[in-house]
């Protein structure tokens, strides 16, 4: 009896045994094979080269140089306290620092994690002798993103940074994935496809201490597409000089082709913090009350203010409402309603170019009262206000263009005539950016051209022509010519808004405005051209909270006198 039991037992062991030998070898084989296989294979993965990004001229605007990293693989330590301990008096830092990047980056047993970036070339090499101390540390060689240029450039070309939470689950089926180096803002950013290296990387045999065997498979890395700007790097260069570090803007194009030449907001950031990781510098831009990260060319919207009374002067010439023989008389105020309107000064009786030329807004309340908001609003839109000119980065805001039918609708509030001398002369709920104004400035030097601004010339070297000569939008050459000559005695008139720029050398045409806000100094625009009757350029300054238009225009001579030093235009 005791013989029979002890018999069933173990056939019981044995068949247990023999399916358990059959689950594992049969129903489960190639699983636990696959696993054998990556503890036997290992993958070393090897970054290629970013393309470069250049200016119109073939300077370099960022590159890239070798840097060196240390990392370490998790599971070939055997002991991280030693380890750790060793390496931190070999590099002079604390150890305690080398263990919160460990915790921080750890992601899996065998992929490394980066302890500290942006080693030297000596404690590199002084690394890699002692190797043999250190078990599972290793020396990376990496390309580190470089921006010559610094500041001058950081809106216009961006930064790099690991993809973040948010972008991966978006890009992983575009090839990328945690850990991974991206553009952000700018060039970096919209272009990312094209400077993105194609990576590489070697396939090793290691026996049971990790040790290489052999080399199963390499693939070598292949260099990013360099990409081409529109932009100006000595034009770039004047301009930031010019700002100073002003909290403000200047944008330069060609007003044919919309080729953007300089594109600087201020104040800016050093990309470079970002590409050697520096992260206490990093924190310090997100949180800095001057929003150095912001974009004020084509993200931040303002009241136009008079520079909005170039639509409303067109608008007026184009539905016959005035022409360029029309007086109105200013006495520094008007009363429409039960409300009084002011004008900055008492002009007397003004003709439409006097008008444009001193900025006189009880000339543009009587003519925006003899128009009507539907018009003025129709008139904006197709001056290219209150949606995105289509440039190619991202960010770009839409400004907006108030309507009758929005305010009743929004409001539940009737547009008055009040609304409508507010909105002719650029103020109230109207809000743009400055590259839509310097957009409209170039309508009046192009001859009638609603362009499409664009920053890249090129990129793995094909040249895009889309939609570059621009689109007429249907204004009579001779109220173009009305207006240019307005435009120029802005300038030129020794009572002119923009008298300052009249500078030997170069004729400029141009438009002032000073944009009230509710809370602090007014802003400061000018938006002009030259010169006048070939125009090379078109421009924008713009300056927060500067006072007055005086700001701006002060700024643009200090560009423009730089320009023409250095035979740049």
């Amino acid at each position: 009896m005791r013989l029979e039991l002890f018999s069933k037992i173990i056939c019981g062991i044995f068949l247990a045994v023999i399916c358990g030998l059959f689950y594992t070898q049969i129903i489960r084989g190639a699983f636990y094979y696959e696993l054998s296989q990556k503890n036997r294979i290992r993958l070393i993965p090897q970054d290629g080269v970013r393309g470069n990004i250049l200016d119109r001229n073939g300077k370099v605007l960022a590159d890239s140089r070798l840097s060196f990293a240390v990392s370490v693989i998790p599971q070939e330590v055997e002991n991280k306290d030693e380890a750790f301990g060793l390496l931190a008096g070999m590099l002079r830092i604390e150890k305690s620092s080398l263990m919160k990047a460990y915790k921080n980056g750890y992601a899996a047993p065998f992929a490394p994690v980066l302890l500290k970036d942006n080693i030297t070339k000596n404690e590199a090499l002084f690394l890699e002798e002692n190797k043999y101390r250190l078990g599972g540390i290793i020396v990376q060689v990496k390309a580190q993103r470089r921006y010559p240029y610094g500041q001058e450039f950081s809106h216009s070309i961006g930064y790099l940074r690991e993809v973040d939470k948010s972008r991966i689950t978006r890009l992983k089926e575009y090839g990328y994935s945690l850990k991974d180096v991206m553009g952000y803002d700018g060039v970096e950013e919209a272009f990312d496809r094209y400077l993105r290296a194609e990576k590489g990387g070697m396939q090793i045999e290691v026996n049971n201490k990790g040790q290489m065997v052999r080399l199963l498979g390499l693939r070598l890395p292949h260099k990013g597409s360099d990409v081409t700007l529109t932009i100006n790097a000595d034009m770039q260069r004047i301009a930031y000089s010019a700002l100073a570090q002003t909290r403000g803007c200047i944008i330069v194009i060609d007003p044919y082709s919309g080729a953007i030449l300089t594109m600087v907001s201020s104040p800016g950031y050093d990309p470079n913090v970002f590409a050697k990781n520096e992260k206490n510098e990093i924190k310090q831009l997100f949180n800095n009350s001057g929003s150095p990260m912001f974009n004020r060319v084509i993200s931040a919207v303002y009241p136009p203010a008079s520079l909005f009374k170039l639509i409303t002067a067109t608008a007026a010439l184009e539905n016959r409402k005035i022409s360029a023989s029309t007086t109105f008389f200013c006495d520094g105020k008007m009363t429409i309603g039960n409300r009084e309107f002011k004008c900055w000064d008492k002009h007397g009786r003004v003709d439409f170019n006097k008008a444009v030329m001193y900025s006189c807004d009880i000339f543009f309340y009587q003519a925006g009262l003899l128009l009507g908001p539907q018009i003025l609003s129709d008139y904006a839109f197709r001056f290219g206000l209150g949606r995105a000119s289509g440039i190619d980065i991202e960010g770009e805001a839409s400004g907006f263009v108030p309507t009758v039918n929005w305010k009743l609708w929004r409001r539940q509030e009737s547009w008055f005539k009040g609304d409508t001398a507010n909105f002719a002369i650029g103020q109230g709920d109207l809000l743009v950016t400055p590259l839509q104004m310097v957009r409209l400035i170039s309508i009046f030097a192009n001859g009638g051209y609603l362009i499409k601004p664009y920053l890249v010339e090129s990129a793995a070297g094909n040249v895009s022509l889309d939609n570059r000569a621009g689109k007429k939008i249907g204004i009579k050459n001779e109220h173009l010519q009305i207006l240019k000559q307005a435009l120029s005695s802005t300038v030129s008139g020794l009572e002119g808004t923009a008298h300052i720029l009249d500078m030997p050398g170069l004729r400029v045409a141009g438009k002032t405005g000073t944009a009230q806000v509710s809370r602090g100094l007014s802003h400061g625009w000018f938006i002009g051209f030259a010169p006048v009757n070939k125009p090379k350029i078109a421009f924008c300054v713009f300056i927060e909270h500067g006072g007055s238009s005086v700001v701006a225009c002060t700024v643009a001579r200090a560009m423009l006198e730089r320009l023409l030093q250095e035979n740049i235009i």
